[in-house]
């Protein structure tokens, strides 16, 4: 069989496979869809008419479902319609023929056989059966259009062979034509025409391969008139090869070593021990300090330090030029091309190659997330210092209360009522109770105070009904928006703690606008990865509930909200204010694993933002018991207490 026979008969025989799996599976889709609907528009078409002659079944309406069903009948899809009561044939349309068979509920598409499909329900009306209803829907339709389908995809099919044997031949004899002349080519050189150049026809492969053939052909030519340099030329060729693989090698090690430098997040800066001037500089320069890449070469690392003048940078690499240091690491700033400041930690390096000028490596990272960090542990072990200090004294002023509430409690029922002395004990008990309240916030501060069992708690229920508590404190110049998702996971927590925290966020809201602004409050669930835990000083990778309350006043400066959270800091003026809300919130977020964090831009307003664990995370942490320390609820402290409208 020659060449092009195979080719074509090849061809052939992958498309006809390629069709027949084709058209198999479009058939059998085919068939399978236009069952699947008709099945689909049978028990629609059924129950449709059952809700329509609902009504004239339960009233036995006979002259009204016969004119339903001679209307209904028209539609060619129907052969017939039977509806009967719970015990008789109330009305019946359709062929003779199909009415007189008894009724066969099809299930399936393949249960029929007689060309019909069959299909029933019942007639309800408030859960009672009044009847039922039969129907038969033809499939002719069906049979044609699939036969139909079938026609039109067997011709298109065969069409498409035809024209698959018409390329396959064409193709052949250009394959055949272009490999006879390589054919006859061999032969010519074989036989001793060394040199022999064949006609080369086109541009495709073939062509290619024809014109590799000639090319050939003169180089075997030449090798032959050149036979007693072919040692030397092999042996030049070799070193060539060698040379160019290990140049290959070089330059692929390079690239990987740039690739890597300008992946690394840090700052990479190479320059010369001289001049200072910079050479090299990787994609992470670019990004820390703003210059581009062509911008950074040519600068010098004093350029974007403002601490240092060349001088001093100079004065600080004398020890590792003269070789008494081998590195130096210190802790500088970087100004950002935009004019910022960037503290950074680096690592300097001095390197001299053999018979090349030296130079300096500067790997810069920076610091900006460590110092926050640190700032932020610092400030954690100084309110935890402070926290064990209030709950010590806390403890202390509890009981001497004790004995001042019981003391004055027994003089004033001993007091005539109308007395000056009985009005005095009043004040002091008032104000004792007042001082209970501050010590039990300085408590709830210090995480000492527990004073009731947690349960699961849907967090969006419980800030609904504390904002229908407040709403009717705050004033009407007070705009007030919430954004709650309602699919929140539940958490475990004490339904007063979170009336508290949400009375005391809102109060001092409310008092920072000087009751005209915007208040809003937001719920939902975030799911915090290992990333952005890191961020979170305490806070573990899991789901957690995101609350956020936020206000249009005035704000705070960077100062102060550092203080936010001290116990006794207040913004207001004497008298007006413990200084105990914030801290009293701090608490109780510590006291369920929580955190609470500020951000608050002067003369924009204020963002307290608060994450509690959702439940599932805290499936393997025991209920915590909680003491009788207090067991009277919380209320805001002075400084957060609520704003009556005006």
């Amino acid at each position: 069989m020659s060449f092009r026979s195979k080719t074509i008969l090849g061809i052939a025989v992958i498309e006809a496979i390629l069709l027949i799996f084709l058209i198999w599976n479009a058939l059998n889709f085919l068939r399978s869809s236009t069952e699947d609907e008709l099945i689909k528009r049978a028990h629609t078409t059924v129950k449709l008419l059952a809700t329509m002659t609902e009504d004239a079944v339960i009233t036995t309406d006979l002259a009204r479902l016969e004119s339903f069903l001679n209307e209904v009948i028209q539609n060619p899809d129907l052969v017939y319609v039977r509806i009967y009561d719970r015990s008789r044939l109330l009305a019946s349309a359709g062929e003779n023929q199909a009415l007189a068979k008894p009724f066969s509920l099809d299930r399936e598409f393949d249960d029929v056989d007689d060309g019909i499909f069959d299909t029933a329900t019942e007639i309800k009306a408030a859960g009672i059966t009044f009847g039922h209803i039969e129907t038969g829907i033809t499939t002719g339709q069906l049979d044609l259009f699939f036969s139909a389908a079938k026609q039109k995809i067997t011709a298109i099919a065969a069409a498409e062979m035809a024209l698959t044997g018409l390329f396959s031949f064409v193709l052949g004899t250009m394959l055949v034509l272009q490999l006879k002349g390589l054919r006859e080519a061999s032969k010519r050189i074989s036989e001793g025409d060394v040199g022999y150049q064949m006609e080369v026809i086109g541009t495709d492969e073939l062509a290619e391969t024809a014109t590799s053939f000639n090319l050939m052909s003169l180089q075997l030519k030449e090798t032959i008139d050149k036979i007693r340099r072919t040692d030397e030329l092999t042996e030049a060729n070799n070193k060539l090869q060698q040379e160019i693989s290990e140049r290959q090698q070089t330059e692929k090690i390079l690239s990987q070593l740039k690739f890597t430098l300008d992946q690394t997040l840090d700052c990479v800066l190479m320059f010369t021990d001289d001049t200072l001037n910079i050479f090299y500089a990787n994609q992470g320069s670019v990004t820390q300090v703003g210059y581009t890449m062509h911008e950074l070469i040519g600068m010098t690392p004093f350029d974007f330090k403002p601490d240092f003048t060349e001088s001093t940078f100079r004065e600080m690499i004398a020890p590792l030029l003269d070789g008494s240091k081998l590195s130096h690491t210190f802790e500088t700033t970087h100004k950002h091309k935009n004019g910022s400041l960037i503290p950074v930690e680096i690592f300097l390096q001095h390197i001299q190659p053999k018979n090349e000028r030296g130079h300096f490596v500067a790997i810069i990272r920076d610091s900006t997330d460590r110092h926050r960090f640190e700032a932020h542990l610092r400030q954690s072990q100084k309110m935890q210092a402070v926290g064990t200090l209030a709950g010590g004294m806390a403890h202390e002023f509890n009981n001497l209360l004790a004995i001042i509430i019981g003391s004055a409690d027994m003089a004033h029922d001993e007091m005539p009522e109308g007395s000056f002395a009985k009005g005095q004990l009043d004040r002091v008990l008032k104000a004792s109770s007042r001082a209970k309240d501050l010590v039990t916030q300085i408590l709830t501060f210090s995480s000492q105070k527990l004073d009731r069992k947690r349960s699961v708690l849907d967090l969006a229920s419980s800030i609904r009904e504390t904002l229908e508590l407040i709403t009717h404190t705050i004033p009407s110049s007070v705009e007030l928006k919430t954004h709650i998702d309602n699919d929140c996971t539940s958490i475990l927590a004490d339904p007063s703690d979170i009336s508290q925290i949400l009375m005391n966020l809102c109060a001092n809201a409310v008092w920072a606008m000087r009751e005209k602004g915007v208040l809003e409050i937001n719920l939902e669930q975030i799911d915090l990865s290992k990333e952005e835990s890191a961020t979170h000083s305490g806070l573990k990778a899991g789901q957690y509930l995101h609350l956020s309350v936020s206000d249009t006043g005035k704000g705070m400066d960077a100062a102060t909200t550092q203080k936010v959270f001290d116990p006794f800091f207040t913004t207001k003026e004497v008298g007006q204010g413990t200084g105990m809300g914030l801290s009293t919130v701090l608490g109780i977020m510590k006291s369920y694993n929580g955190e609470i964090t500020v951000e608050s831009t002067i003369d924009k307003g204020t963002t307290f933002h608060l994450y509690l664990p959702a439940q599932e995370n805290l499936n393997d942490q025991p209920e915590v018991a909680l003491s009788d320390a207090d067991s009277h609820p919380k209320k805001p402290s002075d400084h957060s207490s609520q704003v009556h409208r005006s």
